[in-house]
């Protein structure tokens, strides 16, 4: 009988995690990721449309400055500011006489159009 006590007392002494609570917070892990996932890929998803109206705009911008300033818009100009752009621009820019700028920019799976200065993000 005192064995039987002795080694009663011995497994309550005994620290740590039975398997089955591991198991346990292992698939509440699991569901966490599940939920988590998605979710934090749906963000990039939008931040890299974002990111290809603002390049878009910046774009857009450069070349209504170098129409203001010149009356047209130079392959340099619109080359020296997609040098520091992460995405291609598919057409030079272009204007009419009104001053209408016209092109397309490429940026990972995203497709920005800007069509008589009105900006248009396709997937």
């Amino acid at each position: 009988m005192n064995k039987l006590i002795q080694r009663s007392r011995k497994l309550k002494n005994r620290k740590g995690f039975t398997l089955i609570e591991l198991i346990v917070v292992i698939v509440i892990i699991g569901i966490l990721a599940a939920i988590v996932v998605p979710r934090i890929a749906g963000f990039t998803d939008t931040a890299k449309k974002g990111a290809a109206e603002a390049d878009a705009r910046t774009v857009l911008t450069a070349a209504s400055a170098a129409f203001a300033e010149d009356g047209a818009i130079t392959d340099a100009d619109i080359l020296r500011l997609a040098g520091t752009l992460k995405g291609t621009l598919a057409a030079t820019p272009s204007s009419d006489a009104s001053g209408n700028i016209d092109f397309v920019y490429t940026l990972g799976n995203y497709k920005a159009t800007c069509v008589d200065g009105v900006i248009t993000v396709t997937p």
